[in-house]
């Protein structure tokens, strides 16, 4: 099926590789206008194809007639090929891509033998050098736009290392390519959030209706008892509820608290920003607050209500913030945890965020 190339990597025909049932190469489905919905499927066409998958405008193909398609959907480990039009683009499909059908614009490249082609490597290969030659060797044979039939592609060769360095190169290079695609998706989040923040308030002035209507029923708020005061002897109701909660931490726990209020991270400035002085719906919050072992990053103690901001950290720290989320549900405190990228959604639903806030 192949020759010996320095007794390591090996060069594949790649009809023979299809023939032996390693390697499918399709193309797309010739939709007609009439058979698009307004929803199901993303139809995507090589417009789609940039950095990743991009289906926010793409047609829509119903779900219920995807069986006149056939293998024309797309699969986790497709390589897909823009091979008309604009030739030479190139997207790899990765676990958590949407299903999405194949249109004529478009090839896919399917190793079905992972044994010996792995997935994301054959993205890197296509990507690379000795298949951009055989591309471009086609590509402008006709008159018309640039096209690269599936007779031409299933005619090319491919060589292909063992598999544990196949492996090897596609971890590396995957994971520059995962960081890349974590900051294109959080820029784009960012975007969202803004865009929805900017509508918020200035368009539907949501915070200025949600504080006026809470305004009304706003809790009395647990506050330091002042120095030398009656309360601050412990003969009110609101002195021994503060005294409880101070009980709760020790000395070490406040200096650390201290020391994080000083260098407080920048979502963490922004979210405080926002809740200081009462500003949602007359609810007093304070930050980095003690609360037994542990520091909450924000605290609403009249509701009993903790707010988390977690960095990316917390995607490998489950367990202990299980524990930590334990331990203060017993202590009676509701959790609300988000994303360090989210404090400017919370803040574009404001009205939302208040009303989880009264339902404790």
């Amino acid at each position: 099926m192949g020759e010996s190339a320095g007794g390591e990597r090996r060069r594949y025909g790649v009809s023979a590789l299809i023939k032996a049932g390693a390697l499918e190469i399709g193309d797309g489905y010739r939709a007609k206008n009439n058979e698009f919905a307004p929803s199901g499927l993303p139809f995507a066409r090589a417009g789609n194809i940039k950095d990743g998958f991009q289906f926010a405008d793409a047609d829509r193909f119903p779900e219920e007639n995807l069986e006149r398609i056939g293998n024309k959907i797309s699969e986790s480990g497709d390589v897909v090929f823009t091979s008309k039009g604009t030739v030479g683009g190139f997207a790899f499909v990765r676990e958590d891509t949407p299903r999405f059908v194949y249109s004529p614009q478009l090839c896919f490249w399917r190793s079905r033998d992972p044994s010996l082609i792995d997935p994301r490597f054959l993205f890197y290969w296509m990507s690379g050098r000795e298949f951009f030659v055989q591309f471009k060797g086609v590509s402008g044979q006709t008159d018309m736009a640039e096209y690269v039939s599936l007779r031409d592609q299933r005619s090319m060769h491919l060589t292909l290392p063992p598999l544990p360095e196949q492996r090897a190169i596609a971890h590396i290079l995957g994971t520059l390519d995962d960081k890349i695609e974590l900051n294109r998706r959080m820029n784009e989040t960012l975007e969202e959030m803004a865009r929805a923040l900017f509508k918020s308030w200035f368009i539907d002035f949501d915070p200025i209706h949600a504080k006026a209507a809470l305004k009304r029923h706003a809790a009395a708020q647990i506050t330091p008892p002042l120095r030398g005061s009656r309360q601050a002897k412990g003969d009110s109701p609101q002195a021994r509820r503060w005294g409880e909660i101070r009980r709760l931490y020790s000395p070490q726990t406040l200096q650390k608290a201290q020391a994080l209020r000083q260098n407080q991270t920048n979502a963490e400035g922004l979210l405080w920003h926002y809740l200081r002085n009462k500003q949602l719906g007359g609810y007093k919050f304070r930050r980095q607050q003690p609360i037994g072992p542990y520091i909450a990053d924000f605290s609403c103690l009249s509701e009993k209500l903790l707010i988390e901001l977690d960095g990316g950290q917390h995607a490998e720290q489950t367990a202990s913030d299980a524990r930590r989320d334990e331990f203060l549900q017993k202590k009676g405190y509701g959790v609300l945890r988000f994303w360090n990228a989210e404090p400017f959604l919370c803040m574009a639903q404001t009205a939302k965020l208040v009303g989880t806030i009264k339902s404790w």
